[in-house]
């Protein structure tokens, strides 16, 4: 069972709005370490009831690259007592592109501690093939605007069909984010896609909800 932790402000500004302003007074990293920190502490006591739950979060790539923040990471782990594996880091494509020579390290040291790591965002532009060529990840997760381009044209449906084929046969994880409506859902399973999110699938609630519906 999948979960993922969304920064969300109290007041309705979107992340898209907040997270640039955080970035531009150099609180992005802080920002994301404080997440990262309440995240794997609320974790902890859900895996107690559900053991098979994986904690996916959002981070940049900047974030990673930074001096010992791997290691940072999987110390927090560690003091929340809580299997490595049980953790998906969501890289997105723009941060990646910024500097892949210093994300290489701590990718390899977290993958091989069992974190996995998705790229994040794939399809928005040419270079996804170009970062699954040079960056080792354990999955990916389709663009909102790739899922919200499937028209059912013939043409369209068998190339993704086949790229989706490629990607699985590479051992990939494939998780398609943004689906909205059955429609999509079908559409999605017909092509070989079996993972998805979106709000098809339930609106982002606070933890307490969250909790509220898991089997006691």
């Amino acid at each position: 069972m999948p979960g993922t932790a969304a920064g969300r402000e109290r007041q309705p500004d979107p992340p898209s709005r907040f997270l640039p302003q955080a970035q531009r007074i150099d609180l992005l990293h802080d920002l994301e370490a404080a997440i990262l920190r309440r995240a794997l502490a609320e974790t902890a006591a859900l895996l107690q009831r559900r053991p098979t739950l994986r904690l996916t979060i959002n981070l940049s790539a900047s974030h990673l690259a930074r001096p010992d923040a791997a290691e940072a990471l999987l110390a927090t782990l560690a003091s929340a007592a809580i299997d490595p594996s049980r953790l998906i880091l969501d890289l997105s494509e723009v941060s990646l592109l910024q500097g892949i020579a210093d994300q290489l390290a701590p990718i390899h040291l977290l993958r091989s501690r069992g974190v996995g790591v998705y790229l994040d965002d794939f399809g928005q532009g040419l270079s996804s093939l170009r970062l699954l060529q040079e960056i080792p990840v354990d999955g990916i997760k389709l663009d909102n605007t790739v899922v919200a381009g499937l028209s059912g044209d013939p043409d369209t449906e068998a190339f993704l069909s086949a790229f989706l084929a490629t990607l699985a046969h590479k051992g990939l994880q494939i998780v398609a984010e943004g689906v909205e409506t059955p429609q999509q859902r079908s559409q999605l399973q017909a092509l070989g896609c079996h993972q998805a999110q979106g709000r098809q699938f339930g609106m982002a609630v606070p933890l307490e909800r969250l909790t509220a519906r898991l089997p006691a």
